[in-house]
């Protein structure tokens, strides 16, 4: 992602529940807590640990969701989005 990409992160979201969630990019300290999520969500749904663009959803350090963008060929691109069961069907508010 471009600098001008993540100038808006960290940010703060809020769930229809009033639960509050960081989302952050990826970085270095953030790959245990993806893979942690990635192991809690079921293998079918094909996201890739390794995806240049990730940006994770966080409950304090536990990552809930993360989203990633997959280039392709030119114009073209691959959105793929992991969530927590135990957080599926709680909405942004």
């Amino acid at each position: 992602m471009t600098d001008d990409a993540l100038a808006d992160y960290p940010k703060t979201v809020v769930l229809t529940d009033g639960a509050q969630l960081v989302l952050r990019p990826l970085g270095g300290a953030e790959r245990a807590a993806l893979r942690a999520l990635l192991a809690r969500v079921a293998p079918a749904e094909g996201f890739a640990a390794d995806a240049e663009h990730v940006i994770l959803a966080c409950d304090g350090e536990r990552a809930v969701a993360a989203a990633a963008l997959e280039r392709g060929v030119p114009e073209v691109a691959r959105l793929r989005v992991a969530i927590d069961p135990e957080y599926r069907g709680r909405r942004l508010g």
